[in-house]
């Protein structure tokens, strides 16, 4: 069974490494507000890119990376591949993750 922090967590980890991101948070929301699951590096709130976790067509939580330690922009390409990784591990953990019920319009 796979942890879903931990492996977010690691997930974090390796995208702040691999695109030289001076931080990153893992945000997941329940009871309607946005938490705080794991952050790598000095995490400030600056955003710089985004990534949403989805199941099922559910927002779930997000990825969010700093500024570049160069300052360089991330480029289209490096957005595309970490959304295609968060999309792989989020499917991975669909089957361990228990969805609370969607609230009727």
């Amino acid at each position: 069974m796979i942890d879903p922090r931990l492996a977010l967590g690691r997930l974090l980890e390796v995208a702040v490494a691999a695109l030289g991101a001076s931080s990153g948070v893992v945000t997941w929301f329940k009871g309607g507000e946005e938490h705080t699951v794991a952050t790598h590096g000095n995490w400030t709130g600056e955003s710089s890119l985004t990534t949403p976790l989805v199941i099922q067509d559910r927002l779930l939580g997000r990825i969010i990376l700093g500024p570049r330690t160069n300052g360089a922009a991330y480029a289209p390409l490096e957005f595309s591949n970490l959304s295609a990784a968060v999309a792989a591990l989020t499917r991975a953990l669909a089957a361990t993750i228990e969805l609370p019920p969607e609230r009727a319009p």
